[in-house]
């Protein structure tokens, strides 16, 4: 009774979720939030032989089960490419996309084949098994790698990680897998068993989490209508750190713009606004934001969130040095142009190699 509810609701959850996702109410993330409405919705599917049994008794037919199982080995490609329009919003579908096919084509054929001989199966089972765990596998080495690449794309553009880093996907997605290939082994090979309460209740806790954070999701790169083009340069395959060494402007121009920058950053403390990025300080300098990271890069040998951060520091040195103001370290962070204190904290320590309140005690 138990599994039947924990199933319902899993299946339930899943389907609502998917929903929501695919309807995008925020108009944000938009491709990401396509692709993952559909990897929520093909996810659900794992259950479906149980929601059949406990709502009519009875069972798929072979034809529609052959066809079910052939299209859930689409979920580690939908996931990763979740990944990746979340992580890219200029990313566009190309020829060579085609190759992530070729396993779940293989796969499919292989459990027509098994499905047709069952009687003389032991080496498509063992075939079908292998398909499971290398894509399992492949995907989540390569989904995790795209997301660490994520991250530190992260730094050339926003002084802001928290909310856009999709960490909450690198810590789902390991659990993602590991219960869908069990499910998948369970359906196909031992038809009778199921994956049980303890992976249902896993499983269900996983799927509240997921919408937790899903629902959560700021939008990852906040540019602003009719200006994607400026930094289209992002969507290059080249690594980030290479392109932005590419020399952009003359000398003497990169000397004028770090002079123009320090004084915008000095008079008019943009640092200060804690959703700064690069589009924004762009702007203020009066340049592209392709030539304002290459500044940064080439002419502060800094990344933005660190070349930001390192004023905000500055300015968090000043207030905690202030006796006149009775500010808590939370006060501070803010007054700073920080927005957590988990950041605040641990950006501080990373440049001063103090807590601000060791900071603090150590200059009273």
């Amino acid at each position: 009774m138990i599994n039947n509810l924990l199933v319902i609701f899993l299946v339930g959850s899943l389907g609502l979720l998917s929903f929501i996702h695919l309807s995008d109410p925020w108009k944000i993330n938009k491709k990401g939030n396509l692709c993952f409405g559909i990897f929520l919705f093909f996810w659900a599917s794992f259950w479906i032989d149980e929601i059949i049994e406990i709502t009519s008794n009875g069972q798929l037919p072979e034809s529609w089960n052959l066809l079910v199982r052939s299209i859930q080995i689409l979920i580690t490609p939908l996931l990763y490419f979740t990944i990746i329009f979340y992580s890219n919003p200029f990313y566009r579908f190309r020829k060579r996309d085609l190759i992530h096919l070729a396993i779940p084509l293989i796969y499919a054929f292989c459990l027509y084949a098994l499905f047709n001989n069952p009687t003389n199966s032991s080496w498509l089972t063992l075939i079908v098994i292998s398909i499971i765990s290398f894509q399992a596998l492949f995907y989540v080495s390569i989904s995790y790698l795209k997301i660490r690449k994520h991250k530190r794309l992260l730094h050339q553009i926003t002084s802001n990680n928290q909310g856009r880093d999709l960490i909450w996907l690198e810590y789902i997605i390991l659990q993602i897998f590991i219960t869908s290939i069990i499910v998948v082994i369970a359906n196909i090979f031992f038809k009778t068993e199921r994956p049980g309460l303890l992976i249902n209740g896993i499983n269900v806790m996983a799927v509240y989490l997921i919408a937790y954070f899903s629902l959560r999701q700021k939008e990852i790169f906040p540019i602003k209508k009719g200006r994607e083009k400026e930094l289209d340069y992002l969507s290059h395959d080249d690594d980030e750190q290479e392109t932005s060494r590419r020399k952009l402007i003359s000398d003497t121009e990169l000397e004028s713009i770090k002079t123009k920058l320090i004084s915008v950053m000095k008079n008019e403390q943009p640092y200060l606004d804690s959703e700064l990025n690069l589009m924004k300080l762009a702007d203020l300098v009066g340049i592209t934001p392709h030539q304002l990271s290459y500044t940064i890069n080439n002419g502060f040998d800094l990344n933005f969130f660190q070349f930001v951060n390192q004023y905000r520091i500055e300015k968090a040195k000043e207030l905690l040095n202030d006796d006149s103001n009775d500010y808590t370290i939370l006060a501070i962070a803010f007054e700073s142009g920080f927005n957590s204190k988990t950041s605040f904290n641990t950006t501080f320590k990373k440049l001063t190699h103090q807590t601000p309140s060791e900071f603090k005690k150590s200059n009273h």
